[in-house]
């Protein structure tokens, strides 16, 4: 089976062949030259036909991509809800032992104990903490955004570099 690839390789050796031979001064009416012209008509419809079939197999799999981002929300939805769901009985459930004092049950299955966290730390006042407990953190990022804002007015700034890229459309 020939690939679009190969397809797209030879039509592309023709147009090379057919720009030699006319920089080498042959006609464009020469019979070599009409020979590749006609080979490569023959070809486009073949190049053509393989290019509609590559272009339906994209688009189901941009399809089966949507699909599955669509059912990926779903479940990730799903997950909150039942993280909400199970944090609130939980929390519920430690509430309610704390305040009965009740600090263990016992059961064959599953057995439920209050237990100590280890210790952690709740800033209150970033400004009294003595600086030996503060270390500096910079971050610098490069605003995208404002430099395509501003593509038009900018004149020359080195390390950039504004790019247009194409893409392919389904209807």
């Amino acid at each position: 089976m020939t690939t679009l690839y190969d397809i797209g390789y030879d039509l592309a050796e023709q147009v090379e062949r057919i720009q030699d031979l006319l920089a080498e001064g042959a006609s464009s009416d020469s019979e070599e030259v009409q020979l590749l012209l006609e080979g490569m008509v023959a070809k486009e419809g073949e190049w053509k036909e393989k290019s509609k079939r590559v272009a339906k197999f994209v688009h189901q799999m941009m399809l089966e991509e949507k699909l599955i981002a669509t059912e990926a929300q779903r479940l990730s939805d799903k997950a909150k809800r039942i993280k909400s769901t199970y944090g609130y009985l939980h929390d519920l459930l430690l509430d309610q032992m704390l305040e009965f004092g009740v600090s263990e049950i016992e059961d064959p299955v599953l057995s439920i104990k209050v237990k100590e966290n280890p210790w952690s730390v709740v800033v209150k006042n970033e400004e009294e903490i003595p600086a030996q407990f503060k270390r500096e953190k910079t971050t610098v990022e490069v605003d995208k955004h404002a430099l395509l804002n501003a593509r038009e007015s900018i004149t020359d700034i080195k390390g950039i570099e504004f790019i247009r890229t194409k893409k392919l459309a389904f209807k």
